[in-house]
């Protein structure tokens, strides 16, 4: 990965950037991340000012690598304990302290995805029947005689044979393969970036990032390769930039980096939580609680009105609902009785 300048700020709060660190190219994918609402790009006097929103992580751009740290100091385990939670995926051994160094995020989700690849090369990848075509000098699986008749004319000195043969050169392999690539371009740890690459080598790789994630869009996990599902979670954060279902979700921008969104994060905790919680009384979820506001009228007769980030309902309480509701990407939960 060529040096680029290092650029540091907190979330929620903005760094000047020289006129010459930003290309055309670089500011155009800015301005598909402030159409999402992960930061905010503006001209001043002296070049440009970058704001970023509830949102950390790592953008790597042609000439300056942003590093987003959240507001709070949280610990890198904290953080990847409740990605792992909202994910529903183990949570990480490898998982360190939060750093404020060029590493940051990026470096911790790297070695999550890290850690299962090397768990999966330990165990043997997985190895499937693909259908080759090939031109071999002895006869091997079937002879393609259309081919044979047609290109050779008759000739015998090549054959043009098709096999099937078991190769680990397959889509759940290849989606590894393409996401351990993405992660080291993001990665500054020399160390991480060395591992990622030794990895990288070993597995398949998919023809583009963008034919990975079709993959890992269509794969249907049974007890053959169950035990890629934490590696293809990992795999699908990084592909998508931190674009994840139920967290951010992805819209095709092409900028490399790794940004969360911490709100959306949160609320994914939330939910599941609340939804686990109230599962063995017989309550469940109830779909669409985050889509509207709901009004509370209070002793004086004020209103207000506020989005929850989970609605449950409660069996024997017809004319209730129980409603979560976060303050902003905070641990302060609280949990309250309005009227349906």
């Amino acid at each position: 990965m060529p040096d680029r300048t290092p650029v540091q700020l907190g979330e929620y709060e903005s760094a000047p950037l020289e006129p010459d660190q930003l290309t055309p190219r670089d500011v155009d994918r800015l301005h598909a991340l402030q159409a999402r609402g992960c930061l905010t790009l503006t001209p001043d006097r002296t070049g440009w000012r970058l704001k970023a929103d509830a949102t950390v992580g790592v953008l790597v751009l042609d000439r300056v690598r942003v590093v987003i740290a959240p507001k709070f100091a949280i610990p890198g385990e904290q953080l990847m304990s409740w990605l792992a939670y909202a994910l529903g995926t183990p949570v990480p051994a490898t998982a360190r302290r939060w750093a404020t160094g060029p590493d940051g995020y990026a470096d911790l989700v790297a070695a999550a995805l890290l850690e299962q690849c090397e768990r999966l090369l330990r165990e043997g990848l997985r190895r499937d029947y693909v259908r080759r075509r090939s031109v071999e000098p002895v006869l091997r699986g079937r002879l393609d005689v259309a081919a044979q008749a047609t290109r050779r004319y008759g000739q015998l000195d090549h054959l043009h044979v098709r096999t099937f043969d078991r190769e680990a050169d397959i889509w759940d392999n290849r989606v590894l393969g393409s996401a351990l690539k993405a992660a080291l371009s993001l990665t500054a740890s020399p160390d991480l970036a060395r591992a990622l690459h030794g990895a990288a080598g070993v597995f398949p790789q998919a023809p583009t990032p963008a034919a990975a994630l079709r993959a890992l869009d269509r794969t249907h996990y049974t007890r053959l390769n169950a035990r890629y599902q934490p590696a293809h979670t990992w795999a699908r954060l990084l592909l998508r930039g931190g674009g994840v279902t139920d967290l951010l979700t992805d819209h095709g921008t092409t900028a490399d980096g790794l940004l969360l969104a911490m709100p959306a994060l949160w609320e994914a905790v939330v939910r599941r939580l609340g939804t686990e919680a109230v599962g063995p009384h017989g309550g469940h979820a109830v779909p669409g609680g985050s889509g509207v506001g709901i009004t509370v009228r209070g002793d004086l007769g004020s209103a207000s009105t506020f989005r929850p980030d989970l609605l449950l309902s409660l069996p024997g309480h017809d004319t209730t609902r129980h409603f979560a509701r976060c303050c902003p990407w905070t641990p302060s939960t609280s949990v309250t009785t309005a009227t349906a």
